[in-house]
C-alpha cells in the first residue's frame, strides 16, 4: 500500500539521497562503533541497509516530515537527559580465558594458570591478543579476538573489573583470578563519566523525533489506506516473510 501511494505521487530517491542519509547515520553513531559492525550485529549487508534507508526516505517524502525544531530538540534532550545524555564511566577491554571447573584438583588448576602465565609472556614478547584468543581463550569474545567491548562498573565480576578499570590503555594485566578461570586482561579504551551536550547529541535527537514521527504519521496513512483499498491475497503464493517490513539497525541514543 505505502509503494502504490509512492508511485501515485512519483516519490523517487537519488543514489545522492541515500549516500547523504548513510553518511548521516555513520556520523551519528558512537567513536567506537564502525557501522559495519553495527550491519554484521542486526544481521544486514550494506546493500540492504541502503535499501531500507531509500525506503525510509520514500516514505518521509510522502509523509512530508520535516525536521524538529529547536524547541523539540531541547525537549527532548532535557525529558532523556539522565537516560540518554549521561554517561559513566566506562572501559573497553579484551581478554584471554583459561576456563577452570569448580570440581578440579588444585594440581589441574595449577597447569591452567601456569599456561595462561605462559601466554602472557608470549604477549609481551609481542604475539598478537586477537590471534592468541582465538587459539587458547573459553569466551565466546574469542570469535571477535577476546574483545568484551564497553562496560561499567557493576557489569562484570569484581576481580575482573577491579583490573580492567586500573590498566592503562594497551596494558597487559598480570594472570587474574575469577570464579570462571584465570583471565589476561587488556584495556583498550577507558572514557570518564560525562554528559553528552545537546551540541553533540543534536543530529541523533533529531533523527529519533523524525522517526517518531514518521511512526506516528505512518499509522494513520494506513488505517487511510486500508479502508479506501480492498486488499486479495492468493494464499498458495502469499509469503508472511517476504512481507515483513525492514527494519533499520537501532541507532544507540548515546555512545
Amino acid at each position: 500500500l505505502i509503494e502504490q501511494a509512492c508511485d501515485s505521487k512519483k516519490i523517487t530517491v537519488s543514489d545522492e539521497e541515500v549516500a547523504a542519509k548513510a553518511a548521516a547515520f555513520e556520523k551519528n553513531l558512537p567513536p567506537t562503533m564502525k557501522l559495519d559492525n553495527l550491519l554484521q550485529q542486526s544481521g544486514l549487508t550494506r546493500e540492504m541497509f541502503e535499501k531500507d534507508l531509500r525506503e525510509q526516505l520514500k516514505l518521509e517524502k510522502l509523509l512530508e516530515v520535516k525536521d524538529a525544531s529547536e524547541e523539540e530538540v531541547v525537549a527532548y534532550y532535557e525529558e532523556n537527559k539522565a537516560k540518554f545524555f549521561e554517561k559513566p564511566e566506562m572501559v573497553q577491554a579484551r581478554h584471554i580465558l583459561i576456563a577452570t571447573e569448580a570440581e578440579e584438583s588444585d594440581e589441574a588448576k595449577a597447569e591452567k594458570r601456569q599456561q595462561a602465565e605462559q601466554i602472557r609472556d608470549q604477549l609481551k614478547e609481542g604475539a598478537d591478543f586477537a590471534k592468541l584468543a582465538e587459539e587458547h581463550s573459553a569466551c565466546p569474545s574469542k570469535a571477535s579476538g577476546g574483545d568484551l567491548g564497553e562496560f561499567q562498573r557493576g557489569q562484570m565480576v569484581p576481580a575482573f573489573e577491579d583490573v580492567a578499570f586500573e590498566l592503562e590503555i594497551d596494558e597487559f594485566s598480570d594472570v587474574v583470578e575469577t570464579q570462571y578461570g584465570y583471565h589476561i586482561i587488556q584495556a583498550v579504551g577507558h572514557t570518564q563519566p560525562r554528559t553528552i551536550e545537546i551540541d553533540e547529541a543534536r543530529g541523533r535527537i533529531m533523527e529519533a523525533l523524525k522517526g517518531q514521527m514518521v511512526q506516528e504519521r505512518a499509522e494513520m496513512l494506513l488505517d487511510n489506506l486500508r479502508r479506501d483499498t480492498t486488499v486479495t491475497y492468493n494464499v498458495e503464493e502469499f509469503d508472511p516473510q517476504a512481507a515483513e517490513i525492514p527494519m533499520l539497525p537501532i541507532l544507540p541514543a548515546a555512545e
